[in-house]
């Protein structure tokens, strides 16, 4: 196998040859998450170059792209059949392989966190269906919102209106008393 390897572009929905990967809703911080993600692409083949086996070098991309896309590790790694130890080894040999990954680690907190925040706005603002059974058959259903997310969106969103902080004030004088001569005696039970 030659080092001219080149990464395929697998499209969206795609992380490698035949793996398709579920693809939320795009909303506009997804979209403008995927274009910062490009460039951190090209880094994925400049730094992976330092792996001589062509074979380690495609798993170990792999590996970065899913993890960059969100993906658990350990899922990861029974997917591709590879131990954490590989990844561990890669990294520690490696440091630009080493930054690499915690790059693309951050990348899938913010991915996973975006998330988050779509399906919390989802249950706090559009509601959930939740099924009514009458002698264990559906005969309706009940739209159910979470009262609990949509206040904390709305402290995260703007704490300076919705905080539950209040401004304590104190004007006067502060007096700082010593008495002497008056001694406690203990209780006897």
């Amino acid at each position: 196998m030659s080092d001219d390897y080149e990464i395929p572009d697998y499209g969206p929905g795609m992380t490698g040859p035949g793996v398709p990967v579920a693809v939320p809703e795009q909303s506009e911080r997804m979209r403008v998450f995927e274009e910062n993600t490009l460039t951190w692409k090209e880094k994925v083949v400049k730094a992976t170059l330092v792996i001589k086996n062509a074979h380690e070098r495609t798993r170990f991309e792999e590996v970065l792209y899913r993890t960059a896309t969100g993906q658990k590790v350990i899922n990861i790694c029974g997917e591709l059949k590879i131990s954490w130890g590989d990844i561990a080894e890669h990294c520690s040999s490696h440091p630009q392989l080493r930054d690499l990954y915690y790059m693309a680690r951050s990348k899938g907190e913010e991915l996973r966190q975006l998330l988050r925040e779509d399906e919390a706005d989802r249950r706090a603002v559009d509601g959930v269906d939740h099924g009514i059974y009458h002698q264990g058959y559906l005969v309706a259903t009940e739209k159910k919102y979470s009262d609990t997310l949509l206040a904390l969106m709305l402290k995260a969103g703007n704490p300076d209106k919705y905080a539950d902080r209040q401004q304590v004030a104190h004007s006067g004088v502060v007096l700082n008393l010593q008495i002497e001569g008056v001694h406690r005696n203990p209780i006897d039970v």
